[in-house]
């Protein structure tokens, strides 16, 4: 009996809920400065902070302050900006479902090295 449930415990540590984590990738996608500069509209907005590329699109309309302040900045690595309205927690409770990516040099589209930030 105890190695039925000893399997089912291992088997419960491997099973991921309906809509969790998606599979682990080869790492995050490179994106250089040019590409994130095509992104600086209401229709696919990304902004930089920290070296990391977050997708705002599908979150302008929930953003406390309004769109114009993020699209001001869409396009472009948004970090001093960030920073200066924005408390630490906030980045915590979004940031992970944004993430598309990591800038990276010009240049320099893929792989980890060339990381800007």
């Amino acid at each position: 009996m105890s190695s039925s449930l000893e399997r089912m415990r291992v088997l419960a540590a491997h099973l991921q809920p309906v809509g969790g984590p998606a599979p682990p990738t080869m790492g995050p996608r490179a994106i250089t400065p040019e590409e994130l500069a095509q992104h600086k509209s209401a229709k696919s907005m990304w902004i930089a902070v920290d070296g990391v590329v977050y997708d705002m699109t599908e979150f302008l309309d929930d953003h406390p302050g309004g769109k114009r302040l993020p699209l001001k900045y869409g396009g472009a690595d948004a970090s001093e900006a960030w920073h200066s309205m924005h408390r630490p927690e906030i980045m915590a409770e979004h940031g992970a479902r944004l993430k598309i990516g990591v800038l990276v040099a010009a240049g320099n589209g893929g792989g980890g090295a060339g990381l800007v930030g």
